[in-house]
């Protein structure tokens, strides 16, 4: 974990003495691909394997959550506002592994919550409720999410879960990614999530009130203060064993805003 998050840190460290404009390797090892991007003026700073096809681990969420914000936006879908409480089914929590908020059959929680936990915790079972919410059922969410990047023009990635978990067809790439990435920005209700540090979820009608606090050790000093950066604000992290170490990042700095991916990082600790 320590050598991925001093992979980051050097992305982010080369950003701050750095003009905007294409720039020279900055010596980053031990990952299968990477980038900087700098939203102005619409420029890739640095790449390294960036259309090379690796595993995504929980940066899958990050397609789970834009089809969850766009739900809301649409209008569409029975979860037509962030406040609107979902009712967890038996299908989607019997199918639950990995990262969870104990979420049980028949306990009702704000659509708004059930993302934030997605992002903050990577919590499998809220992007399972969130699939069924938005298109009724898992496998029909799967082919919406591939539909999505496909429009999106995320021309090498494959979807085949909402929560990252591995399967060896479900490939992206950083290039791909950043498109996303560059999407989930621009919108304000998801934009808000990524840089939280701790959200509350009310106590619900199976459970009590959930402090949830992010995963992400660049934007909290809440486990470590090793690896803090003032200058981050989000986005989303993840790991397996299959796909490493895995973060889309987004940082501000002299007025400009960046976002920086690290994929396939070594997992030696």
């Amino acid at each position: 974990m320590k050598r991925f998050i001093l992979l980051l840190t050097v992305l982010f460290v080369f950003l701050s003495s750095l003009p905007v404009c294409a720039v020279s390797d900055p010596g980053l090892s031990h990952s299968a691909a990477s980038l900087v991007y700098c939203t102005e003026p619409d420029r890739v700073l640095y790449s390294s394997e960036a259309d090379k096809k690796v595993y995504p681990a929980a940066l899958t969420k990050l397609m789970t959550v834009v089809l969850a914000a766009e739900s809301i936006e649409s209008g569409k879908t029975d979860a037509d506002t962030a406040d609107q409480l979902i009712t967890a089914s038996a299908s989607a929590i019997s199918a639950v592994e990995g990262n969870h908020i104990s979420i049980m059959i028949g306990e009702k929680l704000k659509f708004r919550d059930l993302v934030g936990a997605t992002i903050l915790a990577g919590a499998n079972d809220a992007a399972l409720v969130i699939a069924e919410a938005v298109s009724g059922s898992v496998p029909e969410f799967v082919r919406q999410m591939n539909r999505r990047a496909d429009q999106l023009g995320m021309k090498d990635t494959v979807y085949t879960n909402p929560t990252g978990l591995h399967d060896g067809e479900m490939v992206t790439t950083a290039n791909d990614l950043l498109i996303l990435a560059k999407l989930a920005a621009t919108k304000q209700f998801l934009s808000e999530l990524f840089g939280s540090i701790r959200i509350t979820i009310d106590a619900t009608n199976m459970s009590g009130a959930r402090s949830l606090g992010t995963r992400n050790y660049l934007v909290s000093t809440r486990v470590t203060t090793d690896y803090y950066l003032p200058m981050a604000t989000g986005m989303i992290c993840g790991s397996t064993y299959e796909a490493g170490f895995c973060v889309i990042a987004s940082a501000q700095h002299d007025g400009l805003n960046y976002i920086a991916i690290v994929l396939g990082a070594d997992t030696t600790r």
